[in-house]
Formats: C-alpha cells, structure tokens, sequence
C-alpha cells in the first residue's frame, strides 16, 4: 500500500512538474526597448559681435546683433535690448536697421520685433535675420552723472516662438502674446 502511494505521489510530482513547466512556457515573454532621441525643431543662435571695449559719453560702438535658426520650424523673432537709464532716458541710442521695429519703449527695455510695419518676418530653417543695428551710441551725460553710474553694460536677450495659427502676425500683437505666454 504504501508503494501505492509513493508511486501516486510520484505520478503527481511529475504531473505538477511538467504543468508548471507548460504553464511558464506559456506566459514567458521578450521585449525591446527603442533608443529614440528627441528631434531638435526649436533652437537658434544668438550674437551680437559685440566685444570688451572702453566707451565714455557720446562714444559709438559696432554691433551686431542677430539670430540664427538651427530649427526645424519657421518661427518669429524679437530681441530686447536692457540698458542703464540716466535721468529717465537711456544711456544708449539705437538705430534698427531694416526689417527690425520697436514694439516695446519702457524705459530701460527696448524690444524689437523682425517684421515690416505690419506683419511679422518668418525666419526659417538654417536661415539668419539681418543685424538688429550696426551702431549703439552713449548718451552725452555729464561727467559727474557718468562716475556716478554703477553699470553702464547693456543686455541683448533674443527671444523667438514657433510660427502657428494661435500666434499674431502683427508685430506687437505677437510680442504681447509672447510676453504674456512667457510671463515676462
């Protein structure tokens, strides 16, 4: 009797064994993983030539400043330029040259838009806009208001957004929707 059972239980070991190697066999499972890398379709440059230079009261300086896409899409450009104000007036004077205009005068921000009177310029794909001016002059200020300022450096920051139908084509128009969507 107990060969019986021993036998029986055999019979089942081999039977459990052999079910639980079917069942794994058929829940086993392989997967790959993709190695997908983000496309770049929003980047440019940003220059503006400008190098280490002394400059005093009614003093000139080139300058450069323009934006280059490296995108993949179309897009629209500004550049603020930040200056020190000197009795309520910039310490410097800028002239655009053609396809920049002003779409922002507050005090010490001034930002243009690359664009006609009224509409935007697209700036595509591996293409550059044209220098924002080629001169920047120094307010003629006294010498006594001169030494008096602590910073006389100015700031060219380039901003751009991706052409679409949500954004205006007018020049402040889109500024203004681009200065609300970034907070700034």
């Amino acid at each position: 009797m107990l060969k019986k059972k021993v036998i029986a239980l055999l019979i089942i070991l081999i039977l459990s064994i052999t079910f639980i190697g079917a069942f794994t066999n058929y829940f086993k499972f392989k997967s790959e993983r993709t190695n997908f890398t983000k496309k770049v379709i929003f980047e440019f440059d940003f220059s503006t030539s400008i190098g280490d230079v002394e400059i005093g009261p009614g003093d000139s300086i080139n300058i450069n400043p323009y934006v280059k896409s490296n995108a993949s899409l179309p897009m629209y450009v500004f550049i603020r330029v930040q200056m020190p104000v000197v009795s309520l007036v910039p310490l410097y004077s800028i002239t655009p040259n053609a396809d920049w205009i002003l779409v922002e005068d507050a005090g010490e921000y001034h930002t243009y838009a690359y664009a006609n009177d009224d509409s935007m310029l697209v700036l595509a794909p591996e293409e550059s806009t044209n220098a924002l001016a080629n001169k920047m002059t120094m307010k003629k200020i006294s010498l006594s208001e001169f030494a008096g300022l602590d910073d006389i450096n100015v700031s060219f920051i380039a901003y751009t957004i991706a052409v679409g139908d949500h954004v205006p084509t007018a020049p402040n128009e889109a500024w203004t929707y681009l200065k609300e969507l970034c907070n700034l």
